[in-house]
C-alpha cells in the first residue's frame, strides 16, 4: 500500500488517500522516513538485511 499512496501522493495528497485505505497518515510518514534513514528501521530488520547479505 505504501509504494500504492507514493506513485499517487502529488495527485491526490497522502492524508486523503490514507483515508480511503484506512491508514493512519503518520505510519505512511514514519515508512517514508525509513526509507530515507535506514538506521531509523528497527534493529530486526536491519539485523535480517545484514544476513541477506
Amino acid at each position: 500500500m505504501m509504494s500504492f499512496i507514493d506513485a499517487h501522493r502529488e495527485d491526490q495528497g497522502i492524508e486523503p488517500i490514507c483515508r480511503e485505505l484506512a491508514i493512519a497518515p503518520p505510519s505512511y510518514h514514519e515508512h517514508a522516513v525509513r526509507i530515507i534513514d535506514p538506521g531509523k528501521r528497527a534493529a530486526r530488520a536491519r539485523s535480517d538485511e545484514e544476513m541477506r547479505g
